[in-house]
C-alpha cells in the first residue's frame, strides 16, 4: 500500500487492539474536546471501555492502520455500505497528513468495492476536514451515548 514519510498502510490485526484503543481515546480527549464537554468526550471514550469487546468490535470493522516505525498512528474503516464507521488520527499527530492518507485509502478501497459513495456520523470537530474532501452535509443531528448528547452530522461523499 500507499506511504508516506515512514508511514505505511496496513489492515488492522488482533494485537492492534491496544493501540486502536490509543488512538480513539487520544483523539477524543485531545482533539473532540475543542468542541464537546468533558463530559461528552468522558461519555465518548470512557478509561473504562470493556477493553476485549471493545478491541473486538472495532476488529470486526477490517480497519486500515497507518503504521509509522510499528506504531499505529491512525485507523479508519469503511463498510460494505458505505459506511465509515471510524476515522481517528492520534490527539498529538494531528495535521501531518494522516487523515488525508487514511481517507484516500479508504476511498480507494470503496471504489474497488463498487460503492457509489461513502458517508458517515461525523463529528463537530471533523467536518471541516471532510468537508475539505469533498462530503457534503446529508442532515444535522443529535445523537444519544452513555448518557450523553452529541451533536454531529451526517456526511456524504459521492465517488466517481
Amino acid at each position: 500500500m500507499s506511504s508516506k514519510a515512514g508511514a505505511f498502510l496496513r489492515e488492522a490485526v488482533q494485537q492492534d487492539g491496544p493501540a486502536l484503543f490509543a488512538v480513539f481515546h487520544s483523539a477524543i480527549h485531545q482533539v473532540c474536546s475543542r468542541d464537546y464537554t468533558p463530559a461528552q468526550c468522558a461519555a465518548w471514550a470512557p478509561a473504562t471501555l470493556d477493553a476485549p469487546d471493545w478491541h473486538s468490535r472495532i476488529l470486526a470493522l477490517q480497519p486500515l492502520v497507518i503504521d509509522v516505525a510499528g506504531e499505529v498512528v491512525a485507523f479508519a474503516d469503511v463498510q460494505h455500505d458505505g459506511l465509515i464507521d471510524c476515522f481517528y488520527v492520534h490527539g498529538q499527530l494531528q495535521g501531518r497528513g494522516y487523515g488525508g492518507m487514511l481517507l484516500r485509502a479508504l476511498l480507494e478501497k470503496a471504489s474497488g468495492m463498487k460503492l457509489s459513495s461513502v458517508y458517515g456520523e461525523i463529528s463537530l470537530t471533523a467536518q471541516p476536514f471532510f468537508l475539505r474532501h469533498g462530503f457534503a452535509v446529508e442532515a444535522v443531528q443529535r445523537v444519544h451515548c452513555r448518557g450523553q448528547w452529541f451533536d454531529n452530522a451526517r456526511m456524504r461523499r459521492q465517488l466517481d
